[in-house]
């Protein structure tokens, strides 16, 4: 059985390695972001460089509606990675607050456990000193009579 000081340290190793986890996938998010942000740039200069040589009328409206899909995309896998992440970091946590409330219930029983024992010593010890006490004044009593 392990102790509680390794509980709870265990538990406190796999926080850690959960916010290691969040901030790798905040990173992962932030570099595809950026990566599909020069990609959309780079396509904006080349409809714009399209549209000086060969002007279209399409060409406006194609980009306004990659763009609003795009947008749309983006916004919807964003919606869903949130909730998704939201989600395991709350059962992460619901978890992790589980099993500190069993550490926290094991250590009240360790500690009534611990009061008991010591009321019990403290009860013996002063039966132990009302028995000496008394034997003291018998003596004295038999001395006085010697």
């Amino acid at each position: 059985m392990q102790s509680k000081d390794g509980k709870l340290s265990e538990l406190i190793k796999e926080l850690q390695e959960a916010e290691k986890e969040e901030n790798r996938l905040s990173g992962v998010l932030k570099r595809k972001q950026k990566k599909l942000v020069e990609t959309i740039s780079c396509t904006n200069k080349g409809l714009d460089m399209g549209a000086s040589y060969a002007p279209s009328p399409f060409s406006g409206s194609l980009l306004g509606i990659y763009k609003h899909w795009y947008d749309e995309k983006f916004s919807k896998a964003e919606s869903e990675g949130y909730m998704e992440a939201t989600k395991l970091y709350q059962n992460k946590l619901k978890k992790l607050e589980n099993d500190l409330d069993k550490l926290i219930e094991q250590f009240k029983s360790e500690i009534s456990n611990h009061d008991s024992i010591i009321n019990d010593t403290i009860n013996e010890l002063s039966q132990k000193l009302s028995t000496i006490a008394r034997l003291k004044m018998e003596i004295a009593n038999l001395n006085l009579i010697s």
